[in-house]
């Protein structure tokens, strides 16, 4: 990551660096070389990982390397064309927003088309898992506006958000339950529902649902931005957003622990500063612990995924992130701190719109861009991501409270564990890969002395139980 308070030097070092660092340690956020140069001619928008590590990827784009893939695609593991998905159909006919997979392989898409493969079907399609329409899947009319967001139950029933105001011939405002074969839910009873757009849906476990995006009110009731609502179609009291967020939620994650990640195009969330990004617990109260600063510096944040470790890739339109130089991209610590470990290269060139994880926890992001790392990469690019082995909640609460800090250091630096373990081991390492130092660290909070270590960069490992838990780079002054 670029970090704007780092000295000139230490930036000339960073950039002699470059060559080395993922050789050394495979550095989170620059590119996977092992897969395949993408070159999309359009905006990606959606981007999801199959069970068997294939990839749906979807958005403006009408070609993939050369090949006409109208909105939708897929690639194998490697980033190739898969040519199985939908061969010789012509695809959506206009943007695909919304992508959702069911559990028989089937996949749902919405957006802003009217036909796919020829066939009419406003703004919602299912199709077979191969790419083909699945015409058992009866819409009716469908409906009258771009679909901007979908989620499916456990029990196969739909949630679809958007701009409409007609499902089938029948009014109904902006949020909608169908089954499995398409027809209205007349069991999710609205009313007024939603007086603006929904972006973002998510069914929580215990099936109520989230939706975030640019509204005020849900069934006349005041909801800012974001609201939960019950299985019957009635509002969650329980989650108070009734002065919420001050502008649009584009992007919104469900951590494992309850709280709930928010990212947009607002300032404030309770009257409070957040910029473009704010977690809240669960009853919608703003979660204090959530460190992250300033914020983003302009409008938004895009897209939010989530790690195994608790760590969280932001990407939107931004250009720094609390006071750093992170353009377009980010990734936080657990706590909402900005995690140094993270590309300290260029990045995008323009805003990422898309971002997930791989079963490998590499990162896929998609978007506008055109270049990643001054590299040709249009639209989709996968970054080599966490290496540390993230097997359980030891690892998770591992991440969560160990600290280095200073970084940049002069002469000292501290570590912070979760616990004393007389076989944790610091291993730091120069930037060609040869162990420069090795410390046992035996308490929770442990002082080391690095006068001994020359100006530059230099990588670390912490590792216990011959088990390595966490990675990063240190710079010294």
């Amino acid at each position: 990551m670029r970090k704007s308070s780092t000295l000139l030097y230490a930036l000339v070092i960073y950039l002699l660096a470059i060559p080395f660092a993922s050789e050394v340690l495979g550095q989170d956020g620059t590119i996977d070389a092992s897969f395949v140069t993408s070159q999309f001619n359009s905006h990606v928008r959606v981007i999801k990982v199959l069970s068997d590590k294939k990839i749906i990827v979807a958005g403006e784009f009408t070609s993939y390397n050369g090949t006409t893939v109208n909105r939708i695609a897929r690639l194998n593991e490697d980033g190739s064309l898969d040519a199985t998905f939908n061969p010789g159909g012509t695809g959506a006919n206009s943007t695909i927003h919304a992508v959702e997979i069911q559990e028989d392989g089937k996949i749902l898409i919405g957006g802003s088309f009217f036909t796919y493969n020829g066939e009419g079907t406003n703004r919602l399609a299912r199709l077979n898992a191969d790419g083909t329409f699945d015409n058992t899947f009866n819409i009716g009319g469908g409906f009258n506006n771009t679909i901007y967001a979908i989620a499916i139950q456990n029990d196969t029933k739909i949630v679809v958000g958007g701009a409409f105001t007609v499902f089938n011939n029948g009014s109904i405002n902006r949020i909608a339950r169908l089954t499995a074969a398409g027809s209205k839910d007349d069991t999710f009873v609205v009313t007024t529902a939603l007086n603006g757009e929904p972006r973002a849906i998510i069914i929580q476990p215990d099936q109520k649902i989230l939706v975030s995006g640019l509204f005020s009110t849900y069934n006349g009731a005041a909801a800012q931005g974001i609201v939960r609502i019950n299985a019957d179609g009635s509002k969650d009291n329980i989650l108070n957003s009734s002065t919420g967020t001050n502008a649009e939620v584009w992007t919104m994650a469900l951590q494992p622990d309850g709280k709930i990640i928010l990212g947009g195009s607002f300032t404030k969330y309770k009257g409070i500063s957040k910029n473009y990004l704010v977690r809240i617990n669960s009853d919608g109260t703003i979660d204090n612990t959530f460190a992250m600063g300033s914020g983003a510096d302009v409008v938004g944040i895009r897209c939010v995924a989530l790690q195994n470790d608790g760590r969280i890739i932001i990407g939107g339109e931004f250009n720094t992130f609390n006071g750093n130089l992170e353009k377009y991209l980010s990734r936080l610590n657990a706590d909402g701190t900005d995690d140094p470990t993270f590309n300290f290269e260029v990045g995008p060139n323009l805003p990422v719109f898309a971002a997930t994880l791989d079963a490998d926890n590499k990162i896929l992001i998609g978007g506008y861009f055109l270049l990643y790392d001054d590299v040709e990469h249009p639209h989709l690019v996968r970054l080599n991501g966490s290496s540390t082995s993230i097997a359980g909640v030891t690892d998770i609460e591992f991440n969560k409270v160990f600290k280095l800090f200073p970084n940049p250091a002069l002469s000292n630096i501290t570590i912070e564990l979760p616990e004393s373990n007389d076989r944790t081991e610091l291993k730091l390492f120069s930037i060609t890969g040869t162990l420069k130092k090795s410390i046992i660290l035996v308490n929770t909070m442990s002082q080391v002395d690095i006068k001994d270590l020359q100006e530059g960069i230099y990588f670390y490992e912490v590792w216990q139980h011959e088990t390595k838990r966490m990675e990063g780079k240190l710079i010294v002054n």
